[in-house]
């Protein structure tokens, strides 16, 4: 991982991607499930990727 990344930059681009993609998460949920993946040093995208069923659970439906 980019050693420039702060937490608070890494999980503001996980909460942009998560906001984009329409995900209901609220902060306490996105820390327990994007805290292990920083301290695994993964980047943003592979974080996602890593955590993929769990964010495509709580995709809100667009009707």
């Amino acid at each position: 991982m980019n050693p420039q990344y702060t937490y608070l930059r890494w999980i503001d681009e996980i909460c942009t991607y998560l906001e984009r993609e329409n995900i209901a998460m609220n902060a306490q949920q996105i820390e327990t499930l994007f805290r292990p993946q920083y301290e695994n040093k993964l980047t943003p995208k592979q974080a996602i990727v890593t955590c993929w069923s769990a964010i495509n659970q709580r995709r809100l439906t667009k009707y």
